[in-house]
Formats: structure tokens, sequence, C-alpha cells
């Protein structure tokens, strides 16, 4: 019967935030100039059920595939430490956003995981661990090759530091080659998101100076 004024983020709060992530889109058809107020995508693809201490998009952007069907690549961490705890799945929309539907879960992680020998997409370059990569396919061919080009912090430790665009060109029988290595910072260098622009330039975003 009277008003209160507290901050529901302060612990001692009488009410609380609920422990969980929200995915938000928003929506701009004039290139960015202005954008659509927020619509909430939990409903439709946060599972309700089990562990779920963070559901959220990445590593990466978006694809939109031929037929117009936006993907965008997310991961869920459960807790712990074991590769089970981090697991990849992808949602996707066929009517431009207005409904979402969410893949099943991978058996495998798809974010801060380090490519190791023996696995399948092990590339003999270096790259940290904790640190999520960014990778897309080239529109143009590079020597006459199908080109993929990979950011990611390269100490080879846990430092998410010294910054690198590899650029992999893909053999007839699917093995790789590195013939080039773009240096972009032997500073700070975290989580990173690659995309092409019109002209064939490219554009990268990365978090630098220790955020």
């Amino acid at each position: 019967d009277k008003l209160v004024h507290q901050n529901v983020f302060f612990y001692n709060a009488d009410l609380h935030v609920r422990g969980a992530t929200y995915l938000w889109l928003v929506k701009s058809e004039d290139g960015g100039k202005t954008w659509s107020d927020p619509t909430i995508l939990n409903p439709q693809i946060r599972k309700t059920t089990g562990t779920h201490q963070f559901y959220g998009v990445g590593p990466g952007a978006g694809l939109c595939l031929e037929d117009g069907t936006i993907v965008l690549p997310c991961y869920t961490f459960t807790g712990g430490t074991a590769n089970s705890s981090q697991i990849a799945s992808f949602i996707y929309s066929s009517d431009g956003g207005e409904t979402w539907h969410r893949s099943d879960d991978a058996t495998w992680s798809a974010e801060e995981e380090k490519w190791v020998a023996g696995s399948p997409v092990n590339t003999g370059a270096i790259k940290t661990s904790n640190n999520q990569l960014s990778a897309i396919k080239y529109s143009k061919t590079i020597d006459g090759k199908t080109a993929i080009l990979v950011s990611t912090a390269a100490t080879g430790t846990g430092a998410r530091s010294n910054g690198k665009i590899y650029t992999f060109t893909l053999n007839e029988d699917n093995t790789r080659d590195l013939p080039y290595t773009y240096s972009v910072t032997e500073g700070s260098y975290s989580y990173s998101s690659l995309t092409e622009l019109k002209d064939g330039s490219i554009g990268l975003l990365y978090e630098g100076n220790g955020v």
C-alpha cells in the first residue's frame, strides 16, 4: 500500500531479477539510420527445462540463405568446466525475423574452445583458448582457391591479445593451406566478428583495451 523505491539489482532488494539471459531483436530498414523497438525472443527459443546460466548468440555473425532464411549461431552455458557444459545450436527465421525456431543442441561446443591436433577443426595455426573467434567465407577466390578468413587472439596461452586474421585457402581434397596472416594488434584482443562489405573489403569488430 506504499511505493518503495528500490534497485532490483541490489543484493538485498525485495524484488530480484530472474537469473537468465535475454535475446532481443531490433530491425533497421534504412541501412542502420533508425531502428525498431526491441522484441524479446526468449519465449520462442529459450528452453524452460534444465540448467542454462547463459544462452546467447555467437560466435561470429548471422547468415542469410538464398531462400531468405536468417540463421544465427548460438551457444548455451550450463555451468561447470566440462565441454558438455558449453553447447552449440542455432536459431533461424524464414519470415524476415517475425518468428524464430531453435535447432537441436549439438554434442560439442563452439564458442571458446581451442582447436587441437587430431580434431576435425584443427588448422595448425596458433589460437588462444578462452577466446571467441570469427570465421567467414570470402566471396572471391584468393590465389585461385576458395578462402576462409579467421579472426582470433593468437598468443597460444590464456592471454586475450595478439589479434590475427588467418587466410586459409582450400584445396581440392579439402585440406587447408595458410598462405597469408595479417596482424591486427599485439595488444588486447578478445571476442571479434568479421564481415565482408559490398566492395569486397573486410570489416572487423573486436574487443580491445582489456574490455
